[in-house]
């Protein structure tokens, strides 16, 4: 220990900070090949917008750019910049996304660095400070869960503006460039950056600076930080007056409970997960917010009682407060999030390396002691970071731990089972989703994925009953009305099944799909009629579909219409070659008005396509030979 002790006293500043970035690229280097999760496939995998470098000027001027669904629409042009070069330089391996949010981690550790010499000093607890922020398990979402670059971003260019703006060996001009442009690249990342005006301030209070201390930046902050207000003022006002996801007193009383845990989480980083449970409270008499709110009721007097004795520790908190106030005051779908608390950390990590300094000028003797349990600390909390990346290996075992932590909440359990179904694992699946289901009975879409994973285990009756109880939920489910019929045509319940396809045509007039299917009950149905209608509707709609034109070819057999029926299936291997359809029902065609040489052909064509047909076509060209034989 004394060995380890008298090397880092003697090693210099870069040597120690560069030993800071190789332990935490060591903690996260597990991390780096974990897969896209959850709002990352929306918002990187399936976004076409990020698929080319010519993009880019539409980011900035159009919302929807942020996702495939215009409804998640965000405006945050500059983090798409950056999946936009990550996408150009590594396509769609994780790694290479993983290694950027690494790296501004890396970044975002420097500034800290700088930070806490500004406002500790060249002393220990500047270290103990950098050191907690760099392993801390809190952070490790940010790294694994690949959009949540948004924090690590926005967190990057606010540090490096706050770390400017007290950089006097910066010239005035030059730092008001920074800081401003800083302030504008966080901004353009994510809107949690707003409270940069905010924290200046605080710290420029505390540290007993003029409020007209470099008033041309505070100026420049405020004016941007207004600007991009007005900007975002519609998405304000949904999100906390039109329109918020809860009530203002559900808002206050959960996230009363929220700061306390997140004060917790940071203090004792146990039972990590990516969706706590953590429930809306909505009043005053609810036990556990009423406490919370009576812990930071006395913290924050026992902060202002010692503001003038302790003005570092105030200030670090009240920037702890600062920068985790939008997501405390705007209502948020999810209530609590672990990598929200990535810029709130960095003033908690100054709190602990405050209390360093304030221990060993009180206890020094003890050194050795405090320094063993330093690197216990430190094991202890990497170790965790490593474990925590592993759970975010794979959907499954991120899900499954989400799961076994939150029994009582809904929304894990969805994941896990979507993650078990895609595994091919159904009945697992559909033993999670039941108790999903339990949790939130009113969630329709649970009902679909049931219905579905029961036909596919082959259980129609259950299947049947899930369809149906999803229906009583949201009768006008287009969605569900169709695949409600496929179950009831795999029982062969052919009046059942038009009455379905009926009304799912009714709620979703403009899908070829589904007049495509309500035709083929009406071939059923021997209504030829209205199967050629409704196929003409779906080729309308979209008229490069070859097997609606299969389907419109066998209509018109039914009416003996076979210049028509060849007409249909011409076209149907016109627009696809390799449609297996359109070839078997060109060689039926040819069999049923006695061209046998043509039929075989087309057999002949449709066993080069697939070579499993051989039996069936060698039966077909077998009869038709035998045919031939005999009426020669």
């Amino acid at each position: 220990m004394k060995k380890c002790e008298r090397l880092l006293s003697i090693l210099p500043a870069w040597g120690k900070i560069g030993l800071v970035l190789l332990a935490t690229c060591i903690v996260y280097a597990n991390s780096l090949n974990n897969p896209f999760h959850y709002d990352d496939f929306h918002s990187i995998v399936d976004n076409p917008h990020l698929r080319s470098w010519k993009n880019i000027p539409i980011f900035f001027t159009n919302p929807v750019a942020f996702s495939v669904f215009p409804e998640n629409a965000m405006y945050r042009p500059f983090l798409l910049v950056t999946y936009c070069l990550n996408y150009l330089i590594h396509g769609y391996e994780p790694f290479g996304y993983h290694l950027v949010n690494l790296g501004l981690h890396l970044g975002c550790i420097l500034f800290l660095w700088g930070l806490s010499r500004q406002y500790l000093g060249r002393t220990e607890g500047a270290w103990i400070a950098v050191v907690f922020f760099a392993v801390h398990p809190i952070n490790s979402e940010n790294i694994n869960y690949i959009s949540s670059r948004s924090e690590i971003l926005s967190g990057f260019f606010f540090l490096g503006s706050l770390w400017c703006y007290g950089c006097v060996s910066i010239s005035r001009r030059l730092r008001i460039l920074l800081v401003c442009a800083g302030y504008i690249l966080a901004l353009l990342t994510k809107s949690i950056s707003i409270t940069l005006p905010l924290v200046i301030f605080t710290v420029d209070l505390f540290l007993k600076r003029s409020i007209f201390t470099e008033k041309w930046v505070k100026l420049g902050l405020v004016l941007i930080g207004s600007i991009y207000l007005l900007g975002i003022r519609n998405w304000i006002l949904r999100a906390t007056v039109d329109d918020p996801v809860r009530s203002f007193s559900e808002q206050f009383w959960t996230q009363i409970k929220a700061l306390v845990f997140y004060v917790k989480m940071l203090i004792w980083p146990s039972s990590q997960n990516v969706d706590h449970q953590f429930l809306i409270s909505d009043n005053l008499f609810d036990p556990i917010s009423l406490s919370a709110l009576f812990f930071l009721i006395s913290m924050a007097i026992w902060l202002f009682r010692q503001r003038h004795k302790f003005p570092l520790l105030i200030m670090c908190g009240g920037c702890f407060f600062i920068t985790l106030s939008p997501s405390v005051i705007v209502p948020l779908n999810v209530l609590v999030n672990e990598h929200r608390m990535y810029l709130p950390s960095v003033f908690f990590s100054l709190i602990i390396g405050w209390c360093w300094n304030r221990y060993i000028n009180k206890y020094g003797n003890r050194l050795n002691f405090i320094h063993l349990l330093v690197l216990i600390a430190f094991i202890g909390l990497a170790t965790n970071t490593i474990r925590r990346n592993l759970v975010w290996n794979s959907s499954l075992s991120l899900w499954k731990d989400s799961s076994q932590k939150a029994p009582l909440m809904a929304r894990p359990h969805i994941f896990w089972g979507e993650a078990l179904e895609n595994s091919g694992y159904y009945k697992k699946a559909i033993s999670v989703y039941d108790h999903a289901i339990k949790r939130d009975p009113n969630h329709v879409p649970l009902y679909s994925r049931m219905g579905r994973l029961f036909r596919e285990i082959g259980d129609h009756a259950s299947s049947k009953r899930f369809f149906e109880l999803g229906l009583q939920l949201n009768p006008v489910s287009g969605e569900m009305w169709s695949d409600y019929a496929e179950t009831l045509r795999e029982q062969e319940l052919w009046d059942e099944v038009l009455m379905a396809y009926q009304r799912a045509v009714e709620l979703r007039p403009n899908d070829d799909g589904l007049h495509n299917n309500l035709g083929n009950t009406y071939q059923v149905l021997n209504r030829s009629d209205e199967a050629i209608l409704h196929h003409k509707i779906a080729l309308k709609i979209n008229s490069g579909d070859a097997r609606t034109w299969v389907n419109l070819g066998n209509s018109y057999m039914m009416q003996s219409l076979y210049d028509s029926s060849l007409m249909a299936f011409k076209k149907a291997v016109k627009i696809d070659q390799s449609y297996l359809g359109g070839w078997l029902s060109m060689a039926n065609y040819f069999e049923t008005l006695g061209d046998k040489e043509m039929a075989i052909n087309m057999y002949m064509r449709a066993l080069e396509l697939d070579s499993d047909l051989i039996s069936f076509v060698e039966q077909r060209i077998k009869v038709l030979n035998e045919d031939k034989n005999i009426e020669e």
